[in-house]
């Protein structure tokens, strides 16, 4: 697929499924559907986790629900139904070097910032943080996918 065609298929990857990819997917689930965009969106990690408490809160925010979210595995998407794979974090895009070997579709990696801060963290900075990455989420998908 070249960058200039749209994707009819979109995966969002990162570490675990838990955060960051779920984010990117209900983001632009939302925007397709408020736009009428034909495109089919996904999110997996390298590894499965249980959605982030903090995430869902983060997404309610701003009027998307993601308290259904199941995380999946990378290993559980059958690549073939994929035009466009986005990256977040850094394991998924060295994952998927040699995952998505052979398969015809387009990678980007798009680095983002990690989700969770310390355990030093208080329960507002750790919010307003994932809050950060949200909105940096929402700036780069309305960036790609939404025509100028």
């Amino acid at each position: 697929m070249a960058d200039s065609q749209k994707p009819q298929s979109v995966l969002f990857v990162c570490t675990f499924n838990s955060i960051r990819s779920p984010m990117a997917e209900a983001i632009l689930r939302d925007i397709a559907q408020r736009r009428d965009l034909e495109i089919k969106v996904q999110s997996a990690g390298v590894q499965a986790k249980l959605t982030d408490g903090y995430a869902i809160a983060s997404m309610r925010e701003i009027g998307l629900d993601m308290s259904k979210h199941e995380g999946q595995a990378l290993d559980e998407i059958d690549l073939g139904d994929v035009d466009l794979v986005i990256s977040l974090s850094e394991p998924a895009r060295m994952f998927l070097m040699h995952f998505a070997a052979g398969h015809d579709l387009t990678i980007e990696h798009w680095p983002t910032d990690e989700p969770q801060l310390g355990d030093d963290a208080n329960r507002d900075e750790q919010r307003a943080h994932l809050n950060r990455v949200r909105d940096g989420l929402v700036r780069k998908i309305k960036a790609r996918f939404i025509p100028a």
